[in-house]
This record gives C-alpha cells, sequence and structure tokens, in this order.
C-alpha cells in the first residue's frame, strides 16, 4: 500500500473532478490555540461535551470522543449520523466569532458547527464522509484545529492508494470543497503512545441546506442528560477566569508567516477583534435570557399537551 502524500505547508490543492482542499496553516495564532491558550482553555471550559453510545454489531460501545453540536436556528439545525441524532445548542460568542474569521477566509457562510474533543491518542474518528443530505451535494466543510497536533488523511473511494495526510497543529485551517465528501473519505486515526498525546478540540464548520426534520418546537423539550458527561482521561487545561474569558485577545492569523494573496490579505485585515470585556458579558447574558425564554415556552407546551392527554384520559374513563 502506497504511503499518502505528506502536505507540511499552506497549499490549495486541486484533487481533481471538482474536488479541492485548501490547507492554511497558523491561520490562529498558534500561541492561542495551542492547549495552554487562551481559546482552547475557553473552548474546554464552556462546551458542553458528551460521549454519545454508539451500536456495533448489536452491542453499545462509547465513541472514541467527545462531541458537541451548535446551529445559528436550534429549531432546523439538528443532524444525524452514524445512527445518533445531535440536537445543538446555541453558538456561543467566541465560537460565533471564530465562525465569523472562517467566513471571511473562506468567503463562504456557516450556520452550524460539530465540535470534536479527543482526549488523547486514543480518540479517534474512522474513515469516513461528511455526505449528510442536510448539508447538499457539494458542501463546504471548514475544519478548525486547537490544541495537539493530530493526523488527518483523506483517501479517494476507488482507489485507495491516492492519499493525503496533513498534520493539524494548533490554529490550522483545512477546508473541504466541491466534490470531496462524494468522492474522498477522511479520519483521524489513533497514535501511540496514547498517554503521550496531548487533548485537541476540532472544529468543523457547516451550512445548512435541508433540514433534517420538523422544527424542535413541535417536540418535546430537549432534556438535559441525566448521566454526567464521561470525564476526560487528562485533566482538561484549567479554566480561565471570568475576566480573562471575557478579555480573550484577538485570534488574528499569525503575523509569523508571510501573506502573499489577496484573499489573505483581506481575511488578515477584515477579521473582527473579539468583544471588549462589558459587551461580552453582555451578550453571554442576552443569550442566556433568550434561552432560558425558549426552555420555559417548551415547558409550558409540554405541560399543555400532558394537561390535555389527562383530560382525555378521564373523558374516556367517564364514559366506560
Amino acid at each position: 500500500m502506497c504511503k499518502p502524500k505528506e502536505v507540511s505547508q499552506s497549499a490549495d490543492i486541486n484533487l481533481g473532478n471538482g474536488s479541492s482542499v485548501i490547507y492554511k496553516k497558523k491561520f490562529i495564532q498558534p500561541h492561542l490555540a495551542s492547549e495552554n491558550g487562551d481559546i482552547f482553555r475557553q473552548l474546554m471550559s464552556e462546551t458542553p461535551f458528551e460521549q454519545k453510545d454508539l451500536v456495533v454489531f448489536a452491542k453499545k460501545v462509547k465513541q472514541p470522543r467527545l462531541v458537541a453540536y451548535y446551529a445559528t436556528d436550534i429549531e432546523r439545525g439538528s443532524f444525524t449520523y452514524s445512527g445518533l441524532r445531535n440536537i445543538p445548542s446555541h453558538f456561543t460568542p467566541l465560537v460565533e466569532q471564530l465562525k465569523n474569521s472562517v467566513q471571511e477566509y473562506v468567503k463562504e457562510e456557516f450556520d452550524s458547527v460539530l465540535l470534536n474533543y479527543y482526549r488523547d491518542g486514543s480518540d479517534t474518528v474512522g474513515w469516513h464522509a461528511d455526505n449528510e443530505k442536510l448539508y447538499g451535494d457539494e458542501p463546504t466543510i471548514a475544519s478548525l484545529s486547537f490544541g495537539a497536533a493530530r493526523d488527518f488523511i483523506l483517501r479517494k473511494n476507488d482507489n485507495n492508494n491516492d492519499k493525503y495526510k496533513f498534520t493539524l497543529g494548533p490554529g490550522d485551517l483545512l477546508v473541504m470543497k466541491g466534490k470531496v465528501q462524494q468522492q474522498w473519505q477522511h479520519t483521524v486515526p489513533r497514535r501511540s503512545p496514547a498517554q503521550s498525546i496531548g487533548p485537541r478540540i476540532n472544529l468543523t464548520f457547516r451550512r445548512i441546506v435541508h433540514p433534517e426534520s420538523q422544527p424542535m418546537s413541535s417536540k418535546q423539550p430537549r432534556q438535559s442528560p441525566q448521566q454526567p458527561r464521561e470525564l476526560p482521561r487528562q485533566p482538561p487545561p484549567q479554566a480561565a477566569s471570568p475576566t480573562a474569558q471575557a478579555s480573550a485577545p484577538p485570534f488574528l492569523p499569525s503575523a509569523t508567516e508571510p501573506v502573499s494573496s489577496p484573499t489573505e490579505n483581506l481575511a488578515r485585515t477584515s477579521v473582527q477583534l473579539l468583544l471588549d470585556p462589558h459587551e461580552w458579558r453582555q451578550k453571554i447574558e442576552q443569550q442566556e435570557q433568550s434561552m432560558l425564554g425558549e426552555q420555559a415556552a417548551l415547558l409550558r407546551q409540554a405541560e399543555a399537551v400532558q394537561q390535555a392527554e389527562q383530560h382525555d384520559q378521564q373523558q374516556q374513563q367517564h364514559q366506560h
């Protein structure tokens, strides 16, 4: 079996037949995106990661990573993969700002993001394609990495010897475009020794084209998990203080890498700085109030349905 072609520098790669990849090293400054960086630490402290159960040959096994999912419109943003249904939460201000930065660079809009947390080298994702119907036939998927470097390998569906390997380090951006999800698969393989590999968080930004199901408001309200999420194998980095979170520094592309194209120049000048502390706290408070209002409305709706069912049961009992 042929070794994959290793890509070690920023590049635009034409994979042929309408498939292409953009690889931008150090899109986020590494000192902010590393395991001890402010952005990684804040993602660890604020993200509701959970480990889901997979059914493999009629047996339940733990998914070998933790995940979270955000969408701009939580009424239409749910999606299912490997038999697992993901119900979205609201974007946090930090992830919203990261999304805006990637949008400026890629020149496309995104409205959802899957966040993956790899605790150490034994956490992995197997060969697959992000070809879910709700993202359309030719989705653009932008992957932004934080924390430990991990290998990301692409292979062609009809020729497994045709492979590309990227070692995605902290702050690296990889964008899959065109027919990649139709013609190629990708994986993040295990690395050993597992405990020597630090934690990694990966954000994959997407745009919903065909919503998967009816609005969530027509269903029962989402309940909080009854079981606590499994703790990371390694202790997560110490969470930043509220003041540090509120005044997180800007995440402009690194100045250590020369910028040679108009697109990169535009991305460098147009990326927004994070909100100042007062605006940051104000946005968080507004978001929390909005979420509480939605949860209260859904609970009232569920109570009304329950009361109606009880009334119907009482009428049936009287008739008998």
